[in-house]
């Protein structure tokens, strides 16, 4: 289940508008925002909201599996990607592929973790 309930306590939900801004429609967001109405996961998945939905029954088994892939790979590797999905697809194509290599080289002369 998925809520956004701040307006609860007259809060403005802006760090949580702001990273799903540009994620999710914005119509369905501010009614999230000004109903204070919780979705079930299926719809926050085809709202663009989460990216995966499991069982509950699974839920802990897929947070394990998924914390584990995560921790296998370099850390740098990991910021990396973070730092490239939060930043490319605002960027001219051009910025977009240079930020790509510099990330790659960062990553490439970071030391590799223990």
């Amino acid at each position: 289940m998925f809520s956004l309930p701040e307006m609860d306590h007259d809060l403005p939900p802006t760090l949580a508008i702001s990273a799903m801004l540009h994620k999710t429609p914005i119509k369905p967001l501010m009614h999230l925002v000004y109903t204070r109405a919780t979705i079930q996961a299926a719809e926050a998945l085809s709202l663009g909201i989460v990216g995966r939905v499991v069982p509950a029954a699974a839920l802990d088994y897929a947070v394990q599996e998924t914390a584990a892939k995560l921790a296998s790979r370099n850390r740098a590797a990991i910021c990396a990607i973070k730092e490239y999905a939060l930043t490319a697809p605002y960027a001219e194509p051009n910025t977009a592929a240079r930020l790509a290599a510099n990330l790659l080289a960062t990553v490439f002369s970071s030391p590799k973790d223990d």
